[in-house]
Formats: structure tokens, C-alpha cells, sequence
């Protein structure tokens, strides 16, 4: 589950995975006011699982309240906990140190590799 500047890296990192064996769907939140609940409910049914990607801080962001969301109307179609991979809880530093602080692909393929392998 990934908008905005994340989908390019979250594609990326879908590519990645699926050579390792492992085979994700991305969803690009074309909305996130208001959430589709709808599509990221089918999605949830169809893995068991959810990773939110956003570039936002991990506290009071879209991807905690749509883990929050998951969480209250399909609990039961979990097979793991979400995860997310999100941008610091911190201000945007100067341009020159921003690859410390965006996301990168190999970061997604970390996440999605422990919600897979790590809760099978």
C-alpha cells in the first residue's frame, strides 16, 4: 500500500521480490482522503498481508490510520502484523543527507521479507 513519490521505489522493490520468489501486489492509494478501504480490504483477503510505504513521518500519518482501519474491520484476515516503512520522525534535513531520511527500495524489500519470512 504506497501514494505519491514511494510508488516508483515500492514497483521497484515488487520487481525485486518476485526474482527472489516472492510475489506482492502494490497498490497506489490514488486517494487518501478519503481512504478506499474497499481496495486495500480485497487486497488484504487476497495476501493475509499489509505494508504501508509513505515517505511522511511513522507518528500520526495516513499509514497508521489505515493500519488502524485494517486493523478494526479484518483483524481475522491478518496472517501477520502490518508493517510499515515510512519516512523519520524527524524534520527533512538539507538535500545533501535526504538519502538518510527517504525511502529506498531496499528498505521495502527488508519489511516485505520479514512480513513474509518471518510469519509464515
Amino acid at each position: 500500500m504506497t501514494w505519491g513519490a514511494c510508488v516508483v521505489e515500492s514497483l521497484q522493490a515488487a520487481d525485486t521480490l518476485s526474482k527472489a520468489g516472492i510475489e506482492v501486489e502494490v497498490i497506489d492509494l490514488a486517494s487518501i482522503k478519503p481512504i478506499d478501504m474497499e481496495t486495500i480490504l480485497k487486497s488484504l483477503q487476497k495476501t493475509g498481508r499489509l505494508l504501508v510505504v509513505h515517505e511522511a513521518s511513522r507518528s500520526c500519518g495516513v499509514g497508521a490510520e489505515i493500519i488502524t482501519r485494517t486493523s478494526e474491520q479484518a483483524m481475522c484476515m491478518l496472517k501477520a502484523p502490518p508493517k510499515r516503512v515510512t519516512g523519520l520522525d524527524t524534520v527533512m534535513p538539507y538535500y545533501k543527507n535526504e538519502d538518510y531520511f527517504l525511502i529506498q527500495e531496499a528498505d521495502i524489500v527488508q519489511a516485505a521479507r520479514e512480513l513474509v519470512e518471518g510469519w509464515k
